[in-house]
């Protein structure tokens, strides 16, 4: 069980990351979507929340993709990719919860490649990232 935590000067935010769906921007903040249903206003802007992704859970960051410029979503929950809808949904699995998003046609078209992607492919791409420079370092699988 992986605990993220969003932390400001007046505000603490602990929440298992099983139970985040996605996180849509809303201007110069984001809104974290919780598997309850919660909606949660974080502080936040949508890169911001990438980087604390990345930074709090490490590899395991993998879990979630940047959809488009307007949200991030955990890709365990994908259930579909309609691009000529411009619908995407999410299931939470053990549930009868779905999430319905409108998304853009070239940002649904991206994520469906993504997933079709073979893990080989995949490893390819692997970089590390310098947390104190944020400099980021491709790695080369030979």
């Amino acid at each position: 069980m992986e605990i993220l935590i969003f932390r400001w000067r007046d505000e603490l935010i602990k929440v298992n990351t099983q139970e985040i769906v996605y996180f849509k921007a809303d201007g110069n903040y984001s809104i974290m979507v919780l598997s309850s249903q919660k909606e949660q206003l974080l502080a936040m802007n949508l890169s911001k929340v990438q980087l604390t992704l990345e930074e709090q859970l490490g590899k395991h960051s993998i879990l979630f993709e940047r959809v488009g410029r307007d949200l991030i979503i955990r890709k365990s929950y994908l259930f579909t990719i309609q691009i000529l809808k411009k619908r995407l949904t999410l299931a939470v699995p053990g549930s009868e919860k779905f999430f319905e998003l409108h998304i853009s046609k070239d940002a649904l078209k991206k994520l469906k490649e993504s997933q079709e992607l073979k893990p080989s492919e995949i490893s390819e791409e692997a970089q590390l990232r310098d947390s104190h420079t944020r400099r980021i370092y491709p790695l080369k699988i030979d």
